[in-house]
């Protein structure tokens, strides 16, 4: 059986590494990310200064962080959390954070109470010609 790297593939130069957080693996992250795990407000400051480090505050991740699945609380504390992720990008673009965002994303999704597939990890944060923005458009297709 192929592993996710092997069928969305792109093509990247010998020894790249992955040093981006992109739209694409970004999605994938959020959408696996069980943001009830943000027990403290010292919690989402790291998640929101990781996600920002990693992604060199790409304005597309900030929107895909707004927009992340809040279904699980309701409207009222979606709107404080989608709030205080707000606060956290805009601190962050005027002071970025020093930190190592993706080695920090990494842990966190090796923390969740449901693992993710080994796989997938490898994708999101070793593998460079993992096509992440492909793999997402394939999962989002109508068919």
């Amino acid at each position: 059986m192929k592993t996710m790297s092997e069928i969305f593939h792109k093509k990247q130069p010998h020894g790249s590494t992955v040093d981006l957080l992109d739209r694409g693996r970004a999605d994938i992250y959020l959408g696996m990310f069980e943001l009830y795990e943000l027990k403290s407000e010292a919690d989402v400051l790291k998640f929101v200064g990781a996600l920002f480090d990693a992604s060199d505050g790409n304005p597309d991740v900030k929107a895909l962080l707004l927009d992340a699945p809040f279904e699980w609380l309701d409207d009222a504390d979606a709107g404080a959390l989608r709030a205080k992720f707000k606060r956290h990008w805009a601190r962050f673009q005027v002071t970025p954070p020093t930190l190592d965002g993706l080695r920090i994303l990494r842990e966190m999704c090796l923390r969740q109470p449901l693992p993710w597939p080994e796989s997938m990890i490898t994708a999101l944060f070793d593998d460079p010609c993992f096509d992440a923005e492909a793999y997402v458009d394939f999962h989002n297709s109508p068919d």
